[in-house]
């Protein structure tokens, strides 16, 4: 059986939809907006599970530095990936409860003690479905065996939902 990886600009929608449509509540985290004074400054990681001792949820990971257009120019914060995220996917892997990494991305992935905790994530034996950036996608085929991975483009969501649904039950019914 297979990793659920999701690419494109719905994969994070298909992955709360796939959630709920085997009404599971997965470990892991997610990534949300946050905002300074009504104005976008970034993302924060959102742990599905309580953070690690003497750390918050809802940390930023990576801070808007200036807006240069549609791309704005940001900063990564390691210490939010490596002393909150890692550990939280450590914590919960291989005691069989699906995780949800719901955003990794190249420059995330370059964060040694998150990479070897998303791995270790892939191999702990319970569905895990990934929302993966576009620069992250060379890195995560690396990290497991091309017969585990399932890739899906969510640009057509239905479709997307329709097959992460089919083989994440297949990994349920047969914990495989």
């Amino acid at each position: 059986m297979q990793q659920i990886y999701l690419t494109g600009a719905n994969a994070t929608q298909v992955a709360a939809r796939l959630f709920h449509a085997l009404n599971i509540h997965p470990a892991g985290y997610t990534v949300q907006p946050f905002a300074l004074n009504g104005h976008p400054a970034g993302e924060a990681l959102h742990l599905l599970t309580q953070p690690p001792m003497g750390y918050a949820n809802d940390v930023p990971y990576r801070v808007i530095l200036a807006e240069h257009g549609e791309k704005p120019v940001t900063a990564l914060v390691p210490d939010t990936l490596n002393r909150i995220a890692a550990p939280a996917l450590r914590q919960v892997t291989g005691i069989g409860v699906p995780l949800l990494i719901g955003f990794a991305d190249g420059a995330m992935l370059a964060c040694e003690d998150f990479l070897s905790a998303v791995k270790r994530a892939l191999h702990g034996g319970a569905l895990c479905v990934t929302v993966a950036g576009e620069d992250a996608e060379t890195v995560l085929r690396h990290a497991s065996p091309e017969s585990a991975q399932l890739w899906l483009d969510t640009a057509d969501p239905d479709a997307a939902l329709a097959a992460a649904l089919d083989e994440a039950m297949q990994r349920l019914r047969f914990g495989a």
